[in-house]
């Protein structure tokens, strides 16, 4: 019963071939007044990042032209083609940028770099990525705050201009390279959640921590950073930890629903049940279509012997997505222990239906 889960990865089998690809591209980044050599890197990188995953973007948009974006919502499934800006959208996470040169001349930043992904990979990540809504969402927020601040830039640098040609207004001009300066840091602070995210994606748990807290040192205002490092130490099964990393994203937003639900999958853990339970009800307060909270909450209710509870929420989770394999298989599991055999034959059978192929184990023991 203790397969909770914090994400869903609804794997799509497709054959892909092998093929590992270069991206290679560089930009010259001409300084102006408001710049210094930090800003001028920074946004060098911006350009040099920008053309690479819109390289990418052309390049998977022939394989991904017929592909589309498949969602449950309520019992109903939607639709929604997958667009290349979506495509660059999800590259951002999952891809890594290495620089191979860069050099300042004290008027200029040139930088070249390069990503290089695996055909068959990316594909695979994009798959995955593209069926998980919470995680979409977040990469999409991402690209939307980078856009804000680069159009902020621009329109700073303009102002700049002004002033100047206006003449030497030294206060005028000292509050715009303040803005100026913040902005650049927004960025920066992007750019270290991006590898962080990319460092997650590729298992690599320790870095994408590290990469978090470099973000977070720049803006300590995020709680998605620190609700993320605390799904990395979860995994690190650094169970206390990931539960002090989830109080400090509720101290920033009190209305987290995932921040909470995290935090009782730690408290699972731990076996403390009632806390857990605690913290999806409060989960599900703030989002009541929050499906993985009420199978959460489900099983802790399981753990705690509460079985008629148990499957009153697990009810809710099949409710709102009635294609929830896991929630159909262990409310047949509760089911089974309080003697409904023959409804949680059912309810396996539906399960093993949806992919489950522990469900027809459950089936070959008890339903004979």
């Amino acid at each position: 019963m203790k397969n909770i889960l914090i994400l869903f990865l609804l794997l799509i089998s497709i054959c892909f071939y092998s093929q590992t690809k270069t991206f290679i591209r560089d930009y010259t980044y001409n300084a102006g007044e408001a710049d210094s050599k930090l800003t001028s890197r920074t946004l060098a990188l911006q350009e040099v990042k920008t053309s690479l995953l819109e390289e990418i973007g052309t390049y998977l948009q022939s394989e991904f032209e017929n592909k589309i974006e498949q969602k449950n919502i309520n019992g109903e499934l939607t639709f929604t083609q997958l667009t290349k800006s979506k495509i660059i959208t999800l590259a951002a996470g999952i891809t890594s940028i290495k620089i191979i040169e860069e050099k300042w001349t004290g008027e200029s930043y040139y930088i070249k770099a390069e990503i290089i992904v695996d055909n068959n990979d990316l594909k695979r990540k994009l798959f995955d990525l593209i069926k998980d809504k919470n995680k979409t969402k977040e990469l999409e927020d991402l690209q939307e705050k980078n856009k804000e601040a680069n159009e902020e830039i621009a329109r700073l640098k303009k102002e700049f201009l002004i002033i100047k040609t206006n003449g030497n207004l030294e206060v005028e001009k000292n509050q715009i390279k303040e803005l100026f300066n913040q902005k650049i840091n927004t960025l920066d602070a992007i750019e270290f959640f991006e590898k962080a995210y990319s460092s997650f994606q590729a298992n690599e748990y320790q870095n994408s921590i590290d990469y978090y807290f470099k973000s977070l040192q720049i803006n300590a205002e995020q709680p998605l950073a620190y609700n993320n490092i605390g799904i990395s130490r979860y995994i690190l099964q650094d169970y206390l930890t990931a539960i002090s990393d989830y109080n400090k994203a509720l101290k920033l937003n009190p209305d987290f629903a995932d921040a909470y639900n995290n935090r009782g999958l730690a408290k699972f853990q731990l076996a403390d049940y009632r806390g857990s339970i605690s913290d999806f009800y409060k989960a599900v307060q703030i989002n009541p279509l929050y499906s993985l909270a009420f199978f959460n909450s489900g099983n802790s209710r399981f753990e705690l012997g509460d079985y008629k509870t148990a499957i009153l929420d697990f009810n809710k989770a099949i409710e709102i997505d009635f294609n929830y394999q896991e929630a159909y298989f262990n409310r047949g599991n509760t089911k089974y222990k309080l003697g409904q055999k023959n409804s949680a034959c059912i309810d396996w059978s539906k399960s093993g239906e949806l992919g489950n192929n522990y469900a027809f184990d459950k089936i070959n023991e008890n339903c004979q």
